[in-house]
């Protein structure tokens, strides 16, 4: 599964985050083709899993942009115009 954080920027809604969840398939992928064990051992029930994957990606840009937007303010004092 797959969700979005949006943000309603001054140009619209855009995607400022996207979390994937990815299950195990990725590790398990990458163990079949490496040949490497990328299980983990738990060793309170003595078993070995492979882990879920949960993936977020946030862009640096956006966020910064997001942060500006929403900081931004223009006031008027004595007739001048102060941002």
């Amino acid at each position: 599964q797959t969700d979005d954080v949006e943000y309603l920027f001054p140009f619209g809604w855009k995607e400022l985050e996207g979390i994937a969840h990815r299950g195990n398939y990725d590790l398990t992928q990458h163990t079949k083709y490496s040949g490497k064990d990328l299980a983990v051992y738990d060793e309170e029930t003595k078993t070995s899993y492979t882990p879920d994957v949960v993936e977020c990606s946030v862009g640096c840009d956006r966020l910064l942009l997001t942060l500006l937007f929403d900081n931004y303010r223009e006031d008027i004092v004595e007739g001048e115009t102060r941002t």
